[in-house]
């Protein structure tokens, strides 16, 4: 059995921001190897290049030797998602948080550069896009989550209109910046959905950061900065809910709390909410103009992954054990990462925390 232990993962993880995966000239990192056979198998094979996917993927090539691991990654480009919200901020450059994927992979890694179709659990093997057969003896599940644009009415066309932007996606987070900056005056409106959602944290780092932007104008007084957050609580953490508190009212933040977007009017500006009072039955629409929106979006695990009942529970996440990762139904399948339905924030962060 492969040693997905309660020793490897986080001792592994831990260091991954910092890890040689992370710099193309490192003789363990040179461009990997692809592959376009129709019929493949891999003793380990991995689903998505990600964070935990690629840490995991360069883990188990070096233990296994070349040619056992396989992964299965469409994308191109490795984004280092967390430097998106700098970006937003005026921090830092959206071209450093990319490199090509082909390059950051372990050399004795196989990257299938393709999208997943369908899992056939059963039989120990995926399809792809592309109608490849790929099996494995072992599969691990490291897909992520993604945003869900289409659970917000008009946010999709709302994106592309001046003021409204995200950075949860790269050129949102520019997009971001840049509105940020000419907005003279008016509403900045910062929103949190009711669903699980990729760094709980960043919505309100980029709300700091832009509100910092127009307190060095000289002009914050003409600037009124609400933030519209579904739960009943400024951060899932207590202690750190406490003094993200202090911290909003100190900027002179207006915090709305159980305030749930559900339509963006883009061609009036106005953000529409869904708002539960005290009674969570009673329920109502409160409409909010803005001149400045900034959306952290609604998110699930990937359609291709929720539609595999078999792997799945309830609310669509893989259904592992929260303390092996080994998958309830089939033995030889792990999941990692925000994909899991594990009881931990979506972030790579929450690594450093976990206690075995």
């Amino acid at each position: 059995m492969l040693p997905f232990t309660r020793a490897v993962v986080p001792k592994y993880f831990s260091g991954f921001y910092h890890h040689p995966s992370l710099c193309t000239s490192n003789k363990f990192y040179a461009t990997c190897k692809t592959c376009d056979d129709p019929k493949q198998s891999y003793q380990l094979l991995i689903i998505g290049g990600g964070s935990a996917g690629m840490a995991l993927s360069a883990y188990f090539s070096r233990k296994l030797g070349p040619g056992r691991v396989g992964v299965v990654e469409s994308s191109q480009m490795h984004s280092f998602q967390p430097l998106w919200t700098l970006v937003g901020g005026g921090l830092n450059r959206l071209d450093k948080a990319s490199k090509p994927m082909g390059h950051l992979f372990h050399k004795d890694c196989t990257w299938i550069p393709d999208h997943l179709k369908t899992f056939v659990p059963e039989k120990n093997y995926i399809i792809t896009q592309t109608e490849k057969e790929i099996k494995y003896d072992y599969l691990v599940v490291a897909m992520g989550i993604t945003p869900r644009l289409d659970m917000v009415k008009g946010l999709m066309q709302a994106l592309e209109t001046p003021g409204v932007c995200s950075i949860y996606y790269g050129e949102g987070s520019v997009k971001t910046y840049e509105s940020a900056k000419r907005l003279q005056k008016g509403n900045a409106l910062f929103t949190f959905p009711s669903t699980p959602i990729k760094c709980a944290g960043a919505p309100q780092k980029i709300m700091y950061l832009t509100e910092e932007m127009f307190r060095n104008t000289g002009r914050r007084d003409q600037y009124h900065v609400q933030y519209n957050n579904a739960l009943g609580v400024m951060f899932s953490v207590p202690v750190y809910a406490k003094t993200m508190e202090k911290v909003a009212q100190r900027k002179g933040i207006q915090v709305n709390y159980f305030h749930d977007l559900v339509e963006v009017d883009w061609k009036n500006r106005i953000a529409k909410f869904r708002v539960k009072s005290s009674n969570e039955d009673a329920e109502k629409i409160q409409d909010f103009p803005y001149d400045f929106l900034h959306v952290a979006p609604p998110f699930s695990a990937p359609d291709n992954l929720r539609m595999c009942t078999e792997l799945v529970d309830s609310a669509g996440y893989l259904n592992v054990d929260p303390y092996t990762l080994q998958h309830k139904k089939y033995p030889n399948i792990f999941g990692i990462g925000d994909c899991a339905n594990l009881p931990t924030s979506k972030t790579l962060a929450a690594i450093s925390k976990l206690h075995f």
